[in-house]
């Protein structure tokens, strides 16, 4: 009699319990065990061995054929020594067995995760299946002071029954992860388990995707929005539907998918009032009260807005159409492209109109209006304080008021004040040019004389028989 293992070992089994197979339908079976080391001290293994029965011999559960063997962790591998033949199990009973054995001498302190697995298919025996094992395992790091120790691991196997489990949706690119979310178009592969005959696959619609014996579909196109899919399972002797009074046995499981980007025919949301707002009937979104976006809010093409429109920026308010028949922008107004307005334009600070990043006019650090280009007024152009023009100034009809020039002044046609009139061609005398006075009446010239009224004071007269004027009869204008 050998001594009981020293690591622990717990099974689990799909279907749980195990099933037999039936009299047409062979039962696909999975066990997995799992490894653990105890928490009163270390344990160190090299070698872990695996049998389940392979005849009937005694009338408990058995495989009809060598099982596929696995193990979860790289550091073990398959033993090909000849020590599992040497176990002598015993009994009339002959088993499959297998070996696993650590891949590294660093790795026989068994303190990882650890697991292995048997698939394969069951006589049609019911009752209980025992799967030994066999541990070559010791206290200490010394393999040479290792040895055998044998346990056994029972499960229950019932009669086959009708069974639809584990009906999933697989990443393809992951097929052992199940996956419920997708973005459109992404291909889903739906998988499930049964010994049914046959299986019919639904959509949301109730539209017929797949009608047959397998047990998987792919969706190659992917889903528009979120579906749930519904399998339909019988187990008949062919494809049997109702007739003569017969009724098939029906399994169903249903399966939802969402869509993260999902694509909708259209939408409508509805309170207590009536609809809020609805895509149904409009070529995008109607709004049948009032909307808040709290974030930011993209409109490619127009805005309509049937009642008031009021926009906030961290609680600040930027836009309102309320209580005015325009628009009130309480900030910035930052136009892109042209700005056409019919009516009036209202500014509480100041205005900049730029073209090509060229300033046309601004109100910016000045009391009033700037124009760094051409001012064109179709209209009447009214100054209400002083208008200072650094270039040109056109005037194609009248100027009321003082006229102040600096530089000079052309007139193509006349020029009135109230003091007289300038002709076509003249210019407006100014500051500092030099003048000669020649009188109508008596035509002449006023000129300073060589004769003094005293030392400070010459006398004035006019040269009537010069035919312009002399050098003495030239005066120059300056400001009283």
């Amino acid at each position: 009699m050998t001594d009981p293992p020293l690591l622990r070992y717990a099974a689990a089994t799909s279907p749980d319990p195990l099933q037999a197979s039936g009299a047409t339908t062979p039962s696909e079976n999975r066990i997995t065990i799992a490894v653990f080391a105890p928490e009163d001290g270390p344990v160190y293994c090299d070698k872990i061995q695996l049998a389940v029965p392979k005849n009937d011999v005694d009338g408990n559960p058995y495989f009809t054929q060598a099982p596929n063997w696995s193990c979860s962790n790289a550091a073990w591998e398959i033993d090909t020594s000849t020590d599992i033949d040497d176990w002598d199990i015993g009994g009339k009973v002959q088993y499959y067995r297998t070996g696993f054995r650590t891949v590294e001498r660093s790795d026989d302190r068994v303190d990882y995760p650890l697991n292995f697995g048997i698939d394969g298919i069951l006589g049609a025996n019911t009752g209980t299946l025992t799967c030994l094992l066999r541990e070559h395992s010791g206290t200490t790091d010394t393999p040479a002071d290792f040895t055998y120790k044998q346990g056994a691991l029972t499960m229950p196997v019932d009669e086959q029954t009708f069974y639809l489990n584990n009906f999933l949706a697989r990443d393809p690119g992951n097929p052992n992860v199940p996956r419920t979310k997708f973005t459109v178009g992404d291909r889903i592969d739906l998988t499930w388990e049964s010994n049914g005959t046959a299986f019919q696959l639904y959509d949301g619609d109730g539209s017929l995707l797949t009608d047959g014996a397998g047990t998987q579909y792919t969706v190659w196109d992917g889903i528009d929005n979120d579906t749930t899919f519904t399998l339909c399972a019988t187990l008949t002797s062919g494809n049997a539907q109702p007739q003569n009074g017969f009724e098939p046995i029906y399994q169903y499981a249903t399966l939802t998918v969402t869509v993260t980007n999902p694509i909708l025919t259209d939408l409508t949301v509805a309170g207590y009032s009536g609809t809020k707002l609805t895509t149904a009937d409009t070529d995008g979104l109607a709004v049948l009260g009032s909307v808040e976006v709290q974030g930011e809010c993209t409109v490619e093409e127009l805005l309509s807005a049937k009642g008031d429109l009021i926009v906030y920026d961290e609680g600040e308010r930027k836009i309102d159409t309320s209580g005015t028949n325009g628009l009130t922008v309480l900030g910035e107004l930052y136009v892109e492209d042209n700005c056409a307005i019919d009516g009036s334009l209202r500014t509480d600070g100041d205005l900049t109109v730029s073209s090509d990043g060229e300033r046309k006019f601004t109100t910016e650090d000045t009391d009033g209006i700037e124009v760094s280009g051409e001012l064109a007024a179709s209209g009447r152009l009214t100054a209400r304080s002083d208008l200072d023009v650094s270039g040109d100034l056109s005037v194609y009809g009248s100027v009321s008021g003082s006229l102040s020039v600096n530089g000079s002044l052309s007139v193509d046609e006349s020029i009135s004040s109230g003091s007289g009139m300038y002709s076509e061609g003249s210019r407006v005398i100014s500051e500092n040019d030099t003048i000669a006075l020649h009188n109508t009446y008596y035509p002449s010239y006023l000129y300073a004389s060589e004769w003094q009224e005293d030392s400070d004071r010459w006398k004035v007269f006019t040269w009537h028989a010069a035919d312009e004027p002399v050098l003495e009869a030239y005066w120059t204008i300056e400001r009283g």
